[in-house]
């Protein structure tokens, strides 16, 4: 009686294992090949390099959008409907804010944007698991590097939306040896001081109140731990189109004007 129950349970455990082994081992790869990104190409300037040098040929009565930061931006489908507006997407798959410094002024300055949407944080956020030894310094790093985009576009005239960060979903098995759970906790730290920074020409939206319960990202719109699904982005349009201007005597700055006279 107890072999025809030992057998099976071995078995399914076995398949467990090497299910999550396989799974592991694609992550390492996937790492290793961003790692090896990284080093060649450390501010991502391939990336985008064609469609800067077209986009910067674009309309001068249009209203530019850029959309910037890091995978939930670079996954953002269908971007709002805005008429007579041009809106670009500038989002890069794992970016930390870091990072995003590092490429701002050739990927969103040099674009010459009346308006700028922001999402970034949670690639800091996360990897407090694979580096809790340094967890204050990645989520004080976090919010500097937040005030100095902040105040680069500030001193710019440049409008700027700034979306607070999307809650985790439940984190899968294979990304259980790097996580912890005080990521959540940094999430809402690095969002409560993004909320302070809200104001006429920084405009900082919750999205907690759409995306977050019981501290993780609601079901129904989780792709999987970290991003989210199409209606999770239909819901992001409807919170920010009220806050994308498509006048541009409504958001006067000094890279509209320049665009003008050029």
């Amino acid at each position: 009686m107890r072999q025809k129950f030992f057998l099976p349970t071995i078995s399914a455990l076995l398949i467990l294992s090497i299910a999550l082994n396989v799974a592991l081992y694609h992550i390492a790869v996937e790492c290793y090949k961003q790692k090896k990104k990284y080093q060649i190409d450390p501010t991502g300037s391939l990336f985008y390099s064609y469609k800067n040098g077209t986009a910067q040929k674009g309309s001068n009565s249009a209203i530019r959008i850029v959309f910037f930061g890091d995978s939930r931006i670079h996954q953002w489908k269908p971007l709002p409907l805005m008429p007579r507006c041009e809106l670009i997407n500038r989002g890069m798959p794992g970016e930390t804010t870091a990072q995003s410094l590092l490429r701002i002024d050739r990927d969103l300055l040099s674009l010459k944007p009346d308006i700028v949407v922001i999402e970034l944080g949670v690639n800091d956020c996360s990897s407090i698991g694979a580096l809790p030894e340094i967890d204050r310094t990645i989520i004080e790093k976090c919010k500097s590097n937040f005030d100095n985009i902040i105040s680069m576009l500030h001193r710019k005239r440049i409008r700027t939306v700034v979306l607070t960060i999307f809650p985790a979903s439940t984190i899968c098995p294979a990304r259980w040896p790097v996580w912890s759970e005080n990521t959540r906790e940094a999430i809402h730290e690095v969002n409560y001081h993004l909320m302070k920074k809200n104001s006429s020409d920084n405009i900082v939206i919750n999205c907690d109140p759409i995306f977050l319960e019981n501290r993780k990202m609601k079901r129904e719109y989780a792709v999987d731990s970290f991003h989210i699904n199409k209606d999770g982005y239909k819901m992001l349009n409807a919170l920010i189109k009220p806050h994308l201007s498509t006048s541009k005597s409504d958001c006067p700055n000094i890279a509209s004007l320049a665009r003008e006279i050029s």
